[in-house]
Formats: structure tokens, sequence, C-alpha cells
């Protein structure tokens, strides 16, 4: 395949997720039937294509396309059967592209949505260096909890504030214990409002990730410990 035959297929299977977004099978079965065509060639054409169109369109019609664009970024991140590399860099890609139209002054919501969509792309990222990557993730968190406030989408702020525990958990930059102690912080942020009875799914989830979080600090303080024993014979 040519350069122009994957752009006509980068537009063949937005129109095709805009035509079908509510039918997971369909659009599954689709991107089944093209998995060899997900590649690094795809991701090229999909970041021209969709700048192109983003660019060119008023802004009505520019923020509808920018929603499909975000959207499929996320539904090929959770599609299992693709290149998982590639599958999280055409949804960065999305992301990005889709921030063109997403401002922060324009569609605030739909900006804090969009980035924290990306923060969950850039902490599974394949490509690329992980530290890099993890702080990208942290960015585009602090970012959405900027309009996600605890007043106004508590929800969503709550979510935002596990998502920042988990990257928090397996940062090294700055140092491991105070990571921990940040991680520790974002998820006693997010119980605030997942209680056992409202959410029990997204609580037990929480939970978890803070018995991890836990472990953690106690393996840590434990080779602290035994670091300076050995140090002190």
């Amino acid at each position: 395949m040519t350069h122009e035959d994957y752009l006509d297929f980068v537009n063949e299977t937005l129109h095709f997720y805009s035509a079908n977004s509510t039918s997971p099978q369909l659009l599954h079965q689709f991107l089944e039937r093209n998995l060899e065509k997900i590649n690094q060639h795809f991701l090229k054409a999909f970041i021209e294509w969709t700048k192109k169109l983003l660019t060119k369109l008023e802004l009505e019609a520019a923020h509808s396309a920018a929603r499909v664009i975000s959207n499929f970024g996320k539904l090929i991140s959770e599609f299992p059967l693709c290149n998982r590399a590639y599958a999280w860099e055409i949804s960065i890609a999305a992301y990005q592209n889709a921030a063109l139209v997403f401002t922060q002054s324009t569609f605030p919501y739909d900006w804090a949505r969009n980035n924290n969509s990306l923060g969950v792309s850039y902490k599974n990222r394949i490509l690329g260096n992980t530290e890099e990557n993890l702080e990208q993730a942290i960015e585009a968190y602090h970012h959405a909890i900027q309009i996600w406030t605890e007043e106004k989408y508590p929800a969503q702020w709550s979510m935002a504030q596990n998502n920042l525990a988990s990257v928090y958990s397996e940062r090294v930059a700055e140092g491991v214990k105070e990571n921990i102690e940040k991680a520790i912080e974002a998820c006693r942020n997010s119980l605030k409002h997942r209680s056992k009875e409202s959410h029990p799914y997204k609580w037990a989830n929480a939970q978890n990730t803070l018995g991890s979080i836990y472990y953690k600090r106690i393996s840590d303080n434990r080779l602290e410990v035994r670091i300076q024993v050995s140090l002190d014979r």
C-alpha cells in the first residue's frame, strides 16, 4: 500500500467509526478485518489526515470531528488484537490532534477529558523513554484536574486522582519516597467520592491500588533499613 492508500484507509476507518460508534461489535469486526493495516504507515497517515481535517473545518464541525478522532483513539487503545505499541501511538496522536480544537478556553470539559485520556496512553506507552512517558502522563492529568475540580466534577476528579496515583507509584524521578507519598495522597483523594456503597467497583480498584502502593512503601523502607545496617557494620 502507498501512503495515499493509507490516507484513504484512515478516511474510511474514521467514517466507519463515526457511522457505527454505538456498535462496538461492528467496530471490532472492522478492525479485526484490517489488522495488518494498523501499523507505522497507518500512524503516519492518521497524524497527517486528522491534522489536515481539523485545521480546515469551521469550529462547530471541527468540534464534532475532534470528538470522533478522540473517541477513536480510546477505542483503538482498548482493542486487544492490535499491535499494542502502535495502538498506544495512534491513541496519543488522536488526543494530540484533537487538542488542536479542544482548547482549555474554548472547550474546557473536552480539553480535560482529552488530557485524561492522553495521560492514560502515555502511562501505558510502550515506545519512547519510560520516565519521559510518565512525566507526560502526570502533566496531562494535572491539566485535566484544572477543569475537573473536586467541587465541580467530583467523579471525574476522583478518576484523575486515581490515575495520578498509578503513575506516581511507578515514578522514579525526584525520588521514590516522595513519589510513593504523592501516590498515597492521590489515591486517598480518589476515595473521597468513591464509597463502597455508591461505587463498589471503583472503590475496590482504588483500595487495591492503595494496598499496592503501601506495599511498595513498606518494601522501600525495609530496603533502606537493610542498606543502613550493612553500612553500619
